[in-house]
């Protein structure tokens, strides 16, 4: 992914995140938060969103993303 800022905003909540936490990744696929929220825990994916700099952002599957 090019960069974990300058997209859209995205809030995060759920376990191991204290209230909510909006990011703002740039390249994500259009249809994964929609695709991601029609998976029932325990089933979906983890993600690891890695730039080409190094920068690592961790969701995994207990974690809520909505869209703002």
């Amino acid at each position: 992914m090019p960069a974990l800022e300058g997209g859209p905003a995205l809030t995060l909540s759920g376990p191991g995140v204290a209230g909510t936490r909006v990011i703002t990744p740039r390249g994500l696929p259009a249809d994964l938060v929609p695709a991601r929220a029609a998976t029932a825990f325990p089933a979906g994916p983890d993600l690891l969103l890695v730039t080409p700099g190094g920068a690592v952002l961790g969701l995994p599957r207990s974690t809520r993303i909505e869209e703002d």
